[in-house]
Parts: structure tokens; C-alpha cells; sequence
């Protein structure tokens, strides 16, 4: 969208406390890199301390201008942030205005916040904001999980959170292109193209797979983001704050997938640098590990106050099947992930744990044989 109709678009919708700013003079700068959506930073030129972010959602992909886009997942993604601030205050950004006609939604600026996965690039960890993301999950999932609410308090859960093109779309692009033999979609190395026959040859896993996506897509447990990564993680420097981003994907599903999401990107984080480690920190990898064993027991103890045992290790389980979904996704399928480019070591290393992890998934069932699994050859 063109930086002067979007303003004159935006100064018809100052009217809210919070977007005053935009009745005025002001300055565009994007400052997103996602694949699907538009990310300004609004700034008043009167008091340039003044800042909105607008997020505008295209129907098409800004990468592949014929792949056509939901045009209502702005609407859903609205929904999602305020239910998300209702369910946990200050977890999201504060969402201030939606436009349903021109596909944006205006909200609070993280102008001194960076993405977990930048923030990890960059060689930065903060123990506490490991340990908080963790604990936002546990509570979004358990103040909306089907055995903590009412039948009628959940039926409205899953009506209002339909979400079902944005589903077929993750659908496709995580549970059903890569683990389809070389899929026109998929891009790999050569490194990692040298492993695929262990995957495509392989019936245990194969079908695994096959019932972690269609837990994906039937099962109804409470609400979950979608697309819990350290991208969608915003973290901020020296300190315990987090807030979480991106929940177009968000639909009532199961919590395994969020999970299972979130410690495939600290795989993916851990192995690039512990086989690609910097002169400065070396060791930077041994956080990673300790981000992953704080946030599984900081969840299944949470998931003690409302899950029986044995329904907790079939949470385990199917985080273990998620966790081998997601890796060959991101280093499979077309969608990469920045942290992995250009480290093939790093990339067969994580293929071999999804191996491992979708052979083995219906075999582990608590934290230390998952923990195992990802560490132990």
C-alpha cells in the first residue's frame, strides 16, 4: 500500500485515544520481514516519540503475489490479540483500532522490543524471559482448555475462533508438503536433500505424522496461537518482559502444537550455535538447553492442576510428533527460518532429531525421554 493512502486512510481513524497521532503529520517507516504481512511504524512528526504500529494484511503473499491470502485473518487476529490481554493483561500488544475494509489493525509500538529469534541470533539470553514465555502459554492455554471451562463457555471458543483457511494453508505448508516426496513446494540443501529417503522411506514415521496433522486439525483442546515461534516472541533487553505477536493462525486446537512450536525453534537456535559457535561465546548453545528444560517443566507442572497422568503423557507425545512436524517444515518445506540459513551441519543435525522424535513419539512420554530424544544421538 502506497505510504500517502495509508495515511490518509489512517487519519480517518484517530478518533481513539491512543491514535490521536495520526490526525497529524507523520512518517512511515516498514519495519516488517515477515512473509505474509505489512509492518509500519507510524511516528508523529510533532513529538516523534509518538509511535503507532500498523499491520496490514494483504490478499496475497508479499513473497509469492499469486498465492492468495484469507482476507479475513486480520479480523481473526484482532479477536485473538484482545482475547489473549483479557485472559493474561499486558501479554500482547495493546490492540487499538481495526479496519475490517482496509485490512489493518493499529496497535501499541514495541519500538524497544526485538523478536526472541533475533535476540538469539544476536547472542542474547535472558533466563527470566524464558521462563515467562513459558508461563503466558500455560496460562492461555489453561484458562481456555475444554476441562477448565464450561461446555457453553468452549462452544463459543471454537465459533469464535474459526479459523479454518488459515488452517488449511498451515495445514498444507507444515503437516502435508514436506513429508510428501520431494513436493515441487519443498527447498533444501544438498546436505539435507542426502536424508530425505530416511524420511520418505520410513512407514513408522510416516505415519506418526499422518496423526499429528490430523490432531492439528480435529483436535479441540483450548486456544492456541498457531504459530508460537521465537519470532513471535518479542523480547526486551536485560529484562523479564515479553509479549507475544502473529496470532492470525490463532484456532481452538491442540496445546501440543504451541509447544511443540516453541521448542523446535530453540532446536533450531541450539544446534546453529553449538556447530557454528562464535569466538565471543562459545558455550552460547548450553542456554538453550537450559530454555528448553525450563520451559517443559514449567508447562507439564502447570498441566498437573487439570490433566490426569496419563493425559499429560499424551501431551508429551504429541509435542514430541509437533517438535519432528515443525523441523522438517522449516527446513523442508518453502518457509525457512533465518537462524538455519546457510548452516547445513545445523540443518541435517535438527532433520535427524525430527527423525528420531517422529519414530519415537508414540513411545515418549515425559519430559526426560523427550529431553533425550532431542540431545542424545
Amino acid at each position: 500500500m502506497d505510504h500517502t493512502e495509508l495515511l490518509r486512510i489512517l487519519s480517518k481513524l484517530s478518533n481513539a485515544p491512543e491514535t490521536k497521532i495520526l490526525s497529524g503529520a507523520c512518517d512511515v517507516e516498514d519495519i516488517g520481514d515477515g512473509f505474509m504481512n505489512h509492518v509500519l511504524r507510524i511516528r508523529s512528526r510533532e513529538n516523534p516519540d509518538m509511535t503507532v504500529v500498523v499491520k496490514h494484511s494483504p490478499s496475497y503473499h508479499k513473497f509469492i503475489p499469486d498465492q492468495p491470502l484469507p482476507a479475513g485473518r486480520i479480523n481473526l487476529e484482532f479477536c485473538s490479540l484482545n482475547k489473549f490481554d483479557e485472559l493474561h493483561p499486558g501479554c500482547v500488544p495493546k490492540p487499538y483500532v481495526l479496519s475490517n475494509e482496509h485490512s489493518l489493525v493499529i496497535m501499541e509500538d514495541l519500538h524497544d522490543y526485538k523478536t526472541m529469534r533475533k535476540a538469539l541470533m544476536e547472542g542474547e539470553f535472558h533466563m527470566e524471559a524464558v521462563k515467562k514465555v513459558a508461563e503466558t502459554m500455560a496460562i492461555l492455554h489453561r484458562k481456555t482448555h475444554r476441562k477448565c471451562v464450561s461446555e457453553t463457555q468452549f462452544a463459543e471458543l471454537v465459533n469464535r475462533f474459526k479459523n479454518d483457511e488459515m488452517l488449511s494453508m498451515m495445514d498444507c505448508a507444515f503437516f502435508t508438503f514436506p513429508l510428501l516426496p520431494y513436493h515441487k513446494t519443498n527447498q533444501y540443501s544438498a546436505e539435507v536433500k542426502a536424508q530425505l529417503p530416511r524420511i520418505y522411506g520410513d512407514q513408522i514415521l510416516q505415519e506418526n505424522a499422518s496423526k499429528i496433522r490430523a490432531r492439528h486439525i480435529a483436535m479441540k483442546q483450548c486456544l492456541v496461537h498457531g504459530d508460537f515461534s521465537t519470532e513471535a516472541v518479542m523480547v526486551k533487553k536485560d529484562s523479564a518482559k515479553v509479549k507475544i505477536i502473529d496470532a492470525e493462525f490463532a484456532y481452538i486446537g491442540p496445546a501440543a502444537h504451541d509447544v511443540g512450536t516453541l521448542l523446535a525453534n530453540y532446536i533450531f537456535s541450539y544446534y546453529s550455535h553449538k556447530l557454528y559457535p562464535t569466538e565471543e561465546s562459545p558455550g552460547f548453545y548450553k542456554n538453550l538447553e537450559d530454555a528448553m528444560k525450563t520451559t517443559l517443566s514449567i508447562y507439564l507442572k502447570d498441566l498437573n492442576d487439570y490433566l490426569t497422568p496419563d493425559e499429560i503423557k499424551s501431551t508429551v507425545s504429541d509435542i514430541a510428533g509437533f517438535v519432528g512436524c515443525y523441523i522438517f517444515a522449516r527446513i523442508i518445506g518453502r518457509i525457512k527460518t533465518f537462524d538455519m540459513t546457510g548452516r547445513p551441519l545445523s540443518e541435517v543435525k535438527c532433520v535427524d532429531i525430527g527423525i528420531r522424535l517422529l519414530q519415537r513419539c508414540t513411545e515418549i512420554t515425559n519430559q526426560q525421554q523427550l529431553l533425550d530424544c532431542i540431545f542424545k544421538s
